[in-house]
């Protein structure tokens, strides 16, 4: 028996004769590289290989099993299932309880409709088909799906379904083993670098194309087992060589790869190929004893598992309370704290239920409860936004959770107006209140849209609705005419525009409704506060007016809609009323000062915006007028504008009014338009 350095290596040791404290170092490498990943990527760009050294390492273990079970004539396709689900179950079920309570009372209702069809996932091990389905890995909406990290754990159990068919049929005929094997790592690997630039998302969320990964593992497994003596000879001669090699080449890895290069693909041979040189390097060659069979390392991959369970839900949850405001200290928090519940959860539940005895009957109840699971989160996922689930936290908090009010009432049709319907095709929108012609035009970008269905609901008979605009193929309806390079995008929606307009002599009136960064060429969605240090004002007046007199060639009135004030997405600003009060104050205190505004900060930051407007309503007082919404959005008793109003959302996403903001902007415009 080899004498490690670890005490933890050699309490093992005397357990399982064939322990290697190394391979536990391996895992703790892989876990942390992750968490590390997660929480701060600009440390370790490369961090999520960590999967990647897990696959491989997997691959080798679980067929290492297999082959031994098949030699000994023990193999049990029940056993093997039974292994497998007192080694995961148990964590697993934690998480996904844990996740539910927490979802249950922090998260929105479309937030928890998420996160249920991500606990079915989880309980069924699709996960990486849910995910797959969805957007990418690495896009910004990753970072708010609590469970997304189990489409990983989703692609190693399909291979544990998968493997031990393949190998057991194989086994009647041994010599073609090997020949399996090296024909499915050539096949995945090939179906892989196919598709990782034509369509990254299924190369790394489908199994047969990261299969390759768990299969380089079992090849290792078979060399180590059927060709012993040649292995065995070839790592005694490298064994120090392949450790160095294979740690040369995991540094690399870590450093080199990006989540902005094609992944998998050829890079995955980076991280494989170091696991398995690592791997088969053995436990004496000097990286593996010196470095990866240290206790703190074995400990680290001993808790590997509910670690890597643990991870990123805490630190997604912290991303959802804390929005733009959650910290460093914060995601420093999080990773303390999942070390130490993995360590719990290691202690407290995998440990006992792993070792335990009656195998059977915690097969039969720990595969109870994961389906008792999945079936709760499919129930929360189609039942979410429907008749709704009733919770404590929606009883109490404040705001209401729905801000539709019916939207145009089925009231619309495509369409709008009776000429050049060739024009139509150039809007993102182009539709009409299908009770009577309409009198009055919306148009405009996707603020129109957004107003629109409210505009509509609250018409009277004698003055219905159409709208030319949204964001179409064209680009988006903004009301610019200019050679300006920056205003290039709006130029061919905006003639189009012109041109049905002036084609329906049916429109008495027309109003226009477009963002403000979208005519200042400002530089995010979430506030204007450049505005007053923009540079574009000449160029835009010059463009709106140029457009304005293109409509005034109707001699009808041109009515310009004031934008609404700025805010973050709802998603980020509403309250969550948590308990205690303490916790409250620590996650929504920021977002209650941040997503409201002074009535008269707004019209500061909005002057020059507003300046532009009166210089255009003095082309033709007469025909041109301006209506100030700030009455309607805001609350002039407080003296602030929010993303709230009657207790209702104002806003629907970004810095667009919800159908109940539509409606109220609806009903103040129609009384205008009748007066003007």
């Amino acid at each position: 028996m080899t004498n490690y350095s670890s005490p933890i290596a050699n309490s093992l040791q005397k357990h399982h004769k064939k322990y290697r404290p190394d391979i536990d170092g391996l895992r703790a490498v892989a876990v942390l590289c992750v968490v590390i990943f997660h929480g701060f990527p600009s440390l370790l760009p490369g961090g999520f290989v960590g999967v990647d050294i897990f696959f491989v390492m997997s691959g080798f273990l679980i067929s290492t099993i297999l082959f031994e079970s098949l030699i000994a004539n023990k193999f049990s396709f029940f056993g093997f299932y039974l292994r497998r689900a007192k080694r995961i179950f148990p964590s697993l079920i934690v998480i996904l309880v844990v996740c539910y309570i927490v979802g249950w009372n922090v998260l929105f209702p479309s937030e928890l409709r998420g996160l249920s069809k991500h606990i079915f996932g989880g309980a069924i091990f699709l996960s990486n088909f849910v995910s797959f389905l969805e957007n990418g890995y690495f896009d910004i909406s990753a970072d708010f799906k609590p469970l997304l990290h189990l489409w990983s754990l989703g692609i190693e159990e399909q291979f544990y379904i998968i493997w031990p068919l393949v190998l057991w049929l194989a086994w009647k005929k041994k010599s073609i083993i090997k020949i399996v094997i090296i024909a499915a790592i050539v096949i995945s690997f090939a179906l892989n670098i196919i598709t990782v630039n034509t369509n990254s998302n299924a190369a790394f969320y489908l199994p047969h194309m990261r299969f390759w990964e768990l299969l380089i593992g079992s090849l290792l497994a078979y060399l180590t087992i059927f060709e012993k003596e040649q292995t065995a000879r070839f790592t005694a001669k490298y064994a120090h060589q392949l450790s160095v090699a294979g740690a040369a080449l995991l540094i690399a890895a870590l450093l080199l790869i990006s989540k902005d290069d094609a992944f998998p693909g050829w890079w995955a041979l980076l991280p494989t190929l170091a696991t398995a040189a690592l791997i088969m390097a053995g436990p004496r060659a000097w990286v593996n004893q010196h470095i990866l069979s240290r206790s703190l390392m074995i400990w680290f991959g001993l808790i590997s598992f509910p670690l890597y369970l643990w991870h990123w839900p805490l630190l997604s949850f912290a991303r959802i309370l804390f929005g733009d405001h959650v910290t460093p200290q914060i995601i420093g928090t999080m990773m303390v704290l999942s070390v130490a519940l993995a360590w719990l959860t290691y202690r407290f539940v995998e440990t006992p239920i792993r070792f335990g005895k009656s195998e059977h009957k915690s097969y039969y109840s720990l595969t109870a409860i994961l389906a008792v699971i999945g079936v709760v989160g499919l129930f929360s996922f189609k039942q979410e936004g429907k008749s709704g689930l009733p919770r404590e936290f929606l009883k109490s908090n404040q705001v209401s959770i729905s801000a539709y009010d019916g939207g145009d009432l089925g009231n619309t049709t495509a369409g709008c107006g009776p000429n050049k319907k060739e024009l139509d095709a150039t809007f993102s929108v182009c539709t009409k209140d299908k009770r009577a012609e309409p009198k009055y035009v919306l148009l405009g970008d996707s603020k129109a849209l957004a107003l629109f269905p409210g505009l509509v609901r609250t018409s009277g008979a004698n003055g219905r609705w159409a709208l030319v605009g949204g964001n179409g193929i064209q680009g988006p309806v903004a009301p610019i005419l200019s050679d300006e390079k920056m205003f290039a995008v709006y130029q061919k929606s905006a003639r189009a525009a012109i041109d049905k307009v002036l084609a329906n002599p049916g429109f008495e009136k027309i109003v226009i409704v477009a963002a403000t960064r979208g005519i200042f060429s400002l530089n995010n969605v979430y506030s204007i506060e450049d505005l007053e240090s923009n540079k574009n004002y000449d160029v835009a007046l010059a463009g709106v007016k140029n457009f304005t007199k293109q409509l005034l060639r109707a001699g009808k009135p041109v009515i310009f809609v004031i934008d609404n004030p700025t805010f973050k997405d709802p998603d980020q600003c509403m309250p969550r009323k948590l308990r205690p009060e303490m916790l409250d104050q620590l996650v929504n205190g920021a977002h209650r000062q941040e997503c409201r505004i002074k009535i008269t900060d707004q019209l500061r930051l909005s002057k020059k915006y507003r300046d532009l407007l009166e210089q255009v309503r003095l082309l033709d007082p007469a025909l041109i007028s301006v209506l100030d919404t700030t009455d309607t959005l805001c609350d002039t008793a407080t003296g602030y504008c929010s993303m709230t109003k009657n207790g209702r959302l104002v806003y629907g996403y970004t810095d667009h009014v919800s159908d109940f903001g539509a409606g109220l902007v609806g009903k103040t415009l129609n009384a205008y338009v009748k007066r003007h």
